[in-house]
């Protein structure tokens, strides 16, 4: 009897420290993770002078005062799992980051309608044959990215526990993979579409990630200041579409024209939410 009363209470204090650890942790992480919030890993922008090309480059900002948002989720206690996948007992909410200092915004896509006539012999194929996107403490890392017509984009979960990842396009087929701990999936799609697409686990239905699927390399995400640089664009009149998940367009048709061996820069634009 109380050998067995000695174990209750030893399996009593181990759950007590395992808490307070996650705890520990959850804190921890999430300091982690407001320093290293960042938008869409943009591609490497080729900004050298050329005759016949030119570079936009571009800075949008909040016009307002910076919103406090709540959690994206708070995993239920009871799920162990879920706590140390997560890290901790509360994911930080990406649906809107804002840099404190310069209020710029980050996650805004910046792209091309069409795709031009011209392409710059460099970007008429991809760089890089994979765009990788993880799974990573219960969320998609980047929030945001773009992936070109035929290129892979492979999701690799980095997490203990499963997740999937459920694509919704207009244009391409729907898609639902289940994702084991430690396994990747490849998505491939044949068709640009209008606007990013929404991608989430149906499991932890917070984890969302927007895919941009273009036939053309001309387009950004803007940095953690809410910067960002397209090059090598053929001189010319442009319009291009900016949209966050957030507010949805912010400008359908933002029409720019393009130097020839040059740089557009664009005055910075205040964005009301």
């Amino acid at each position: 009897m109380k050998l067995t009363t000695s174990i209750r209470v030893w399996f009593f204090v181990t759950i007590i420290a395992s808490g307070s650890l996650l705890l520990h942790q959850s804190k921890t992480s999430h300091a982690d993770t407001a320093k290293r919030v960042s938008p869409g890993i943009p591609p490497k922008v080729d900004i050298e002078p050329e005759m016949g090309y030119g570079t936009l480059t571009g800075q949008f900002v909040l016009d307002g005062a910076i919103p406090v948002l709540l959690p994206a989720a708070t995993p239920s206690v009871q799920n162990g799992a879920d706590i140390i996948a997560c890290g901790g007992t509360e994911v930080p909410n990406e649906k809107l980051v804002i840099d404190p200092k310069t209020k710029g915004i980050a996650n805004i896509f910046v792209y091309l309608k069409l795709a031009p006539s011209k392409i710059h012999p460099k970007l008429a194929q991809s760089p890089e044959s994979i765009v990788d996107c993880d799974q990573k403490m219960c969320r998609f890392e980047p929030r945001n990215l773009i992936v070109r017509v035929g290129q892979t984009l492979r999701v690799s979960n980095r997490d203990p526990v499963t997740h999937t990842a459920h694509s919704h396009p207009v244009r391409n087929a729907e898609k639902r993979s289940a994702i084991p701990a430690g396994d990747s999936r490849d998505f491939v799609f044949q068709i640009a579409e209008k606007l990013p697409i929404n991608v989430k686990c149906d499991i932890h239905p917070w984890m969302s990630t927007w895919w941009l699927i273009l036939d053309h390399p001309y387009a950004a995400v803007t940095d953690v200041q809410g910067k960002f640089a397209i090059g090598k664009l053929p001189a010319g009149n442009y319009e291009f579409v900016v949209w966050h998940e957030a507010k949805g367009y912010i400008n359908k048709q933002l029409k720019v024209t393009i130097p020839g061996n040059g740089t557009r820069d664009l005055p910075v634009i205040k964005v009301k939410l």
